[in-house]
């Protein structure tokens, strides 16, 4: 009878430390999932700040814009969002002195910029980084001949083609046929896997020259850059049309005359936003007007200028013929109104 009882007493005290051990885990899980939903609340309003932070330095960006102040020094007037400072824009800075233009180009994209100095321009370098994943070993070791189709470049790095056309002054343009003296000039700057740093020489009959370029590798970008030689042609003002080939690439330029490097048409806006304790910085150019103090760059002579010689948002009608036997004055012609739809010449 007495030993029923004290295994009986022995039954409920084991029961007693199951139900605490449980008691205790399930204590431990709540405590961690409410932790966890306190660190990604947190975590999301970090996300939100951030955002809203990186929105106010784009508004800063844009009031420099707006308000064409281009000769700023240090920290302009502090702009508040809210009376309790959660939000605001704490510095701006505008650089009106920049010694190169910087874009920013997606495949295929054209930009037409402008270079001019009050001397004789002698070189143009060109460099180009691109953050793809694809290794340099994959660019050719020597200038090709012949471009591979988009699907068969393996090269993380772009084909940069190259347009330059030579002007006495903007105002005034004077055409001037393909490679002709002082005139208009054609470069495809092919990157290789190859070291160097010589300038390659344009001339007057650099039509379509295959030009070496000479990339390397940092971290997980590549840039590659070469130097053109103007000191043949060269002239005060240039028109420049670059468009990466195969894909983007962000494009740096700079140009030099007797005195160094010359100025670009180029102001450097950075702007600071806040959110709570976050802080995000955002560094901008802008083209100029031709007005030196001041940014508007809906006006400036950049935008003006057509990226194509021709361009329409409907299809253009060509007809192509080239002679095959010219004592007969024979044609070869290629009617395009039997290959697009609609149309007629």
């Amino acid at each position: 009878m007495y030993m029923n009882k004290l295994k009986n007493n022995e039954s409920g005290i084991i029961s007693i430390l199951v139900t605490i051990v449980m008691m205790l885990v399930l204590t431990l899980l709540v405590l961690g999932l409410s932790q966890l939903g306190v660190s990604e609340q947190k975590n999301a309003l970090k996300r939100q700040l951030s955002t809203t932070a990186y929105y106010l330095a784009e508004s800063g960006v844009n009031k420099q814009i707006n308000s064409q102040t281009a000769n700023s020094t240090g920290c302009n007037t502090p702009i508040t969002v809210d009376s309790e400072l959660t939000y605001s824009i704490p510095c701006t800075t505008v650089t009106s002195t920049t010694k190169n233009y910087i874009y920013g180009l997606s495949k295929n994209q054209a930009k037409v910029f402008q270079i001019n100095s009050t001397n004789l321009l002698k070189t143009l370098s060109f460099s180009w980084t691109n953050s793809s994943s694809s290794p340099i070993t994959n660019c050719p070791d020597t200038k090709v001949n012949q471009f591979k189709p988009a699907a068969q470049w393996t090269c993380g790095d772009a084909v940069m083609f190259v347009s330059i056309v030579a002007a006495d002054n903007f105002n005034s343009l004077t055409l001037f046929s393909e490679g002709s003296a002082n005139g208009y000039y054609n470069f495809y700057l092919v990157p290789t896997n190859t070291s160097g740093s010589t300038n390659y020489p344009a001339s007057a009959t650099s039509i379509n020259d295959l030009v070496t370029s000479y990339c390397s590798s940092s971290g997980s970008a590549t840039t590659c850059n070469r130097t053109i030689d103007l000191s043949a042609i060269s002239t005060h003002n240039y028109y420049v049309r670059i468009v990466p080939l195969y894909t983007s690439a962000t494009a740096t330029i700079t140009a030099t005359d007797s005195a160094g490097a010359v100025n670009s048409n180029q102001l450097e806006i950075d702007s600071t936003g806040r959110a709570g304790n976050l802080l995000q910085r955002l560094v901008a150019r802008v083209t100029k007007s031709t007005s030196a103090n001041t940014v508007f760059a809906n006006q400036s002579i950049e935008y003006q200028t057509p990226i194509f010689a021709v361009q329409s948002t409907n299809t253009i009608c060509k007809r192509f013929e080239g002679y095959y036997n010219s004592s007969t004055d024979n044609y070869l012609n290629i009617d395009t109104t039997s290959l697009i739809e609609n149309c007629t010449l």
